[in-house]
């Protein structure tokens, strides 16, 4: 690796190209953009995830629980001002006992040295979608598909890793 402040250049940039998470018109935009990126000089490699269930199921216990702690009687004081989804979402989160939280907490401190060790072993960053489909339209219901394009994001929010996401022309 190259020290620190040390220029690199696109030949030194290892990329994990995950695929097969989304839809078919996504996964040609980041196919395309990883023949990009190997045009540049990036090494292209095939990566996988680990099991993203009990990461993305300890990410929303950590969330809800938090934003029930944060938000929760603000929403009881002012229902009119918090759509019905958001409303639930804090009262499910209310009912996270302090044990499951801190629980998923714990995990995330292993979690994270054995799922980077994993990912980032053989390169430097993923190329992968930020959900399996484009992004829906503003008035085509995207509060329902939320919670299904989110599932490829959540580990990432959960384990701390810094993320940059950018359009694919999709």
């Amino acid at each position: 690796p190259p020290a620190p402040g040390e220029q690199v250049g696109p030949e030194d940039l290892c990329i994990g190209h995950v695929a097969g998470l989304a839809e078919p018109e996504t996964e040609r935009a980041l196919a395309a953009a990883a023949e990009a990126f190997r045009a540049l000089g990036c090494r292209i490699v095939a990566a996988g995830l680990p099991d993203l269930a009990p990461l993305n199921r300890d990410h929303q216990t950590i969330v809800k629980a938090e934003a029930a702690a944060l938000h929760h009687a603000r929403a009881k004081a002012h229902p009119d001002r918090v759509a019905p989804a958001v409303a639930a979402a804090f009262r499910a989160g209310a009912q996270i006992p302090a044990t499951a939280l801190l629980a998923a907490r714990s995990r995330r401190v292993a979690a994270t040295a054995e799922t980077c060790g994993t990912l980032f072993a053989g390169c430097d960053l993923l190329l992968m979608p930020v959900a399996p489909g484009p992004a829906p339209r503003a008035d085509a219901g995207a509060a329902e598909r939320f919670d299904d394009d989110a599932v490829l994001t959540r580990f990432a929010n959960f384990l701390g890793l810094p993320a940059t996401a950018f359009p694919l022309g999709v």
